[in-house]
């Protein structure tokens, strides 16, 4: 199984350097363990100083030609065991670098997550760019890790810590507890109700079409054209099909985003089983890869549904960055190659019907 990113940035795949020591620092800092280690490390010094003070009994009139009262000594004394203390704190935590490592490998052992396919890799890619924005999981059905995945398998200590130091492990009450804030999703019912609805009235592209076939049309798409780049007549063109036999463009790309990342949250909160998880994931998956060519059409299709949604010039904008970042990152996601395209019969009739058939007016 690939190791991934330290959740909370995008290095990756997670390695062992000085940075993660930091980290693992960080997580420590002001805990009774961090303290424990900081007495240990002055204690290591003075039994190394008095070590040396009794095994070479020439060493103290040298140093201390007054006794130990010398002040001087005392003073050297002093920095001496600082000195050393710190020594012995770097070289422990030396063994540290590689504990983000060892804890993430420890996951995915008592988590026993598999190895993803090709075609699982391809379908976690659509949700990539915003695993990459905020440093989650892309190579795993989780985007970060979950107490679902370890269903037990763990002991988790009291006082809500973790079984891990520098691996955050999400609880399922509060992943529950964002569904419901975010999306008004709680309970298996409601998250299979939600996913069954994706592409359709909760899909983006219905409001996009409702704005193609109205009154404020013109204003829509001068709005889109100045946030994208585009122009009017290519923003239009996302309403109508390239030929009779083809489905609208619409929004379709941002919605398959939207419905991998909802079908994932919706398995860490322990609402959909994994194999359930999946279908609804290739589910959206089956969409983009019968509407879109390759991954460079599939976001610039993601774009336009941003600028849409976001209305905000910063939004696009801060979305071009982190796409222009992600693209010459390492991620392998990026490199993949793109799916044959799926049956466009077999697409949801929402996704093969909806369409602006001219202004004013929408079907279905």
């Amino acid at each position: 199984m690939l190791l991934q990113n330290h959740p909370g940035d995008r290095a990756f795949p997670v390695g062992v350097h000085p940075g993660s020591g930091r980290r693992v620092r960080e997580a420590r800092r002001g805990t009774p363990a961090d303290r424990a280690r900081t007495l240990g490390a002055v204690v290591v010094a003075v039994l190394l100083v008095l070590a040396v003070l009794v095994a070479e009994p020439w060493v103290l009139p040298l140093v201390a030609p007054d006794g130990l009262a010398d002040p001087g000594f005392l003073l050297a004394a002093l920095v001496l065991v600082a000195l050393l203390a710190a020594a012995v704190r770097t070289v422990v935590g030396v063994a540290d670098w590689a504990l983000p490592r060892r804890e993430q490998q420890h996951y995915l052992r008592a988590g026993r997550v598999p190895p993803l396919t090709l075609r699982q890799q391809q379908l976690l890619a659509l949700d990539a760019l915003a695993d990459y924005q905020i440093g989650a999981w892309n190579h795993s059905l989780e985007h970060w890790p979950c107490e679902v995945r370890l269903a037990g398998r763990v002991p988790v200590p009291p006082r809500g810590r973790g079984p891990y130091l520098t691996l955050p492990l999400h609880r399922t009450a509060a992943l529950r507890g964002a569904m419901d804030r975010d999306h008004k999703v709680a309970g298996t019912d409601a998250a299979l109700d939600a996913l069954g609805r994706a592409f359709l009235d909760r899909s983006v592209s219905l409001p996009f079409v409702d704005a193609l076939g109205g009154p404020s049309r013109d204003e829509v798409l001068t709005r889109v054209s100045a946030l994208t780049g585009l122009t009017r007549d290519e923003v239009a063109a996302r309403g109508v099909p390239a030929d009779p036999d083809a489905p609208a463009r619409l929004l379709w790309a941002k919605d398959v985003m939207l419905t991998v990342a909802f079908a994932r949250l919706a398995w860490m909160a322990g609402y959909l089983t994994e194999d359930q998880a999946w279908s609804h994931v290739e589910r959206a998956g089956d969409v983009a890869f019968t509407l879109f060519s390759s991954w460079q059409e599939y976001w610039d299709e993601v774009r336009l549904g941003h600028a849409f949604t976001e209305d905000s010039l910063g939004a696009v904008q801060a979305f071009d960055a982190v796409l222009a970042d992600y693209r010459s990152s390492r991620w392998p996601s990026k490199a993949l190659p793109w799916p044959a395209p799926g049956d466009v019969d077999a697409l949801p009739d929402s996704v093969r019907l909806m369409r602006v058939t001219a202004p004013g007016e929408r079907t279905p």
